[in-house]
């Protein structure tokens, strides 16, 4: 079949003759462009929701693709915690570890899981010597906001360890009487230390600087004198939260001034306590204690300073109490006597026992400015028998923290130094009157936390 070759307008018949045959044909085909572009745009253009249905199954295709990725990664994040947690928890026993090697492996292991902050919270918290390698460490972190906060618990802590805590004790035992064991077990301190009266938001860095001092000596017990009101005690007890504390019920006047004894938890228990009675202008305080099965009487006060006549009357009606006390139980009586262990004031208070201040040092002062002995350690006699011999002990602040002036130290911590003793009770200690459960009392007359 012969197609035509002539090309005319559409409609049009076209002869055209081929080898004799005549062939008629209706040109359906186009010869002008413009009859394609309308055949083109007779073709309905997609609105948006077209468009938008067109891509559906392609956004979809890649929303759940998406989907499946996080909730994969989702799941190996969240198996990964969980591994994470489960390390923590195997090594959290170790925290609570006597040895201190045991609690910096802890800390470095909290570390290397990424638990840094977690790490810095933990060692802030419990004021632990054992974390300072570990805080070296995380100071030279590239991470600003852990190198910061790991180099100021870091400094904190490296005054801390100039006072050597209880490590420092038993040396300095060992040295006093080389033929005898002293295992840190057996060994229980306690600390006298009178803060001078202040007020806490004119000098709010005396608290940091007290807590540096309280927790580098680490004794077991601590009579604190001259706190001048309640929310100051609150703030103290605050970074001694191993501690449980009683307080007196202030002065005769009104609670000016108050006594707390803080007792270790878990090594001191409290039986009972109250206040002694008498004609006191600062009302003494006594706890009886539980120290491994051994009960101890201890009373923390401080006598009047500018009253030589009444500090009389005050060491008289102190011995008075002492004769009617329950007897057999050792008692040790400390704290701030405003005079010397000689002085006719205090007289009376030999019938009671021996001062233990008269085994310091000759050149040992228990005040910042002078040289005068007005802390003192009264032993019980059934209490010289718990007393270490010669382990008192004064802790000069101004040696201790020499990057503070004395001025400082008069405005920002006190004019007293602290004073330690040292017990030694053991299994075979004395134990008349061996405390039990049963003798716990409700105390009267004070405050208890």
């Amino acid at each position: 079949m012969t197609q035509c070759a002539a090309i005319t307008k559409k409609g049009q018949r076209c002869k055209n003759k081929t080898k004799g045959l005549t062939i008629y044909c209706t040109i359906h085909s186009i010869s002008n462009p413009s009859i394609t572009s309308d055949n083109t745009n007779s073709i309905p253009k997609k609105d948006f929701w077209d468009k938008i249905s067109s891509l559906s199954t392609l956004l979809s295709g890649v929303l759940i693709a998406g989907i499946g990725l996080w909730a994969t990664h989702h799941y190996n994040y969240s198996q990964l915690e969980l591994r994470q947690l489960e390390a923590l928890d195997k090594f959290r026993p170790l925290l609570s570890s006597n040895k201190p090697d045991e609690r910096e492996f802890a800390y470095s292991a909290f570390v290397s899981l990424g638990y840094e902050n977690l790490a810095l919270k933990l060692i802030a918290l419990k004021d632990d010597r054992a974390g300072i390698n570990v805080l070296a460490s995380l100071s030279k972190s590239e991470n600003q906001e852990i190198s910061s906060s790991a180099t100021k618990i870091l400094s904190k802590l490296k005054i801390q360890t100039r006072f050597g805590g209880k490590k420092a004790t038993i040396s300095r035992l060992k040295k006093l009487h080389p033929s005898k064991q002293f295992e840190p077990d057996s060994v229980f301190s306690v600390l006298s230390f009178s803060l001078r009266s202040f007020n806490i938001f004119k000098h709010p860095a005396r608290i940091e600087h007290i807590s540096k001092v309280i927790k580098g000596v680490e004794s077991e017990i601590i009579l604190v004198q001259e706190i001048p009101n309640l929310e100051t005690v609150r703030l103290i007890s605050s970074f001694l939260n191993d501690y449980e504390f009683v307080i007196n019920a202030g002065t005769k006047s009104g609670p000016k001034q108050f006594q707390v004894t803080f007792l270790k938890k878990g090594k001191v228990k409290l039986l009972d306590s109250f206040t002694v009675p008498g004609e006191f202008i600062r009302l003494p305080i006594c706890v009886t204690t539980s120290i491994k099965g051994q009960k101890v009487d201890i009373v923390n006060l401080h006598l009047t300073f500018n009253k030589r006549q009444h500090r009389t009357l005050e060491s008289v009606k102190l011995l008075s109490w002492e004769r009617k006390r329950t007897p057999q139980r050792p008692v040790i009586i400390s704290g701030v006597f405003n005079a010397e262990a000689d002085d006719k004031t205090l007289s009376d208070l030999h019938e009671i026992g021996r001062f233990a201040t008269k085994d310091m040092d000759k050149d040992a002062s228990t005040l910042v400015r002078g040289h005068r002995k007005y802390t003192h350690f009264l032993m019980g006699d059934r209490a010289e028998e718990l007393y270490i011999s010669k382990s008192i002990f004064v802790y000069d602040l101004k040696k201790y923290l020499p990057e503070l002036s004395e001025q400082v130290i008069l405005k920002e911590i006190s004019d007293h130094n602290p004073v330690q003793i040292s017990l030694l009770i053991t299994e075979d200690s004395y134990l008349t009157n061996k405390a039990s459960l049963s003798d716990a009392k409700t105390p009267a007359a004070v405050l208890r936390h």
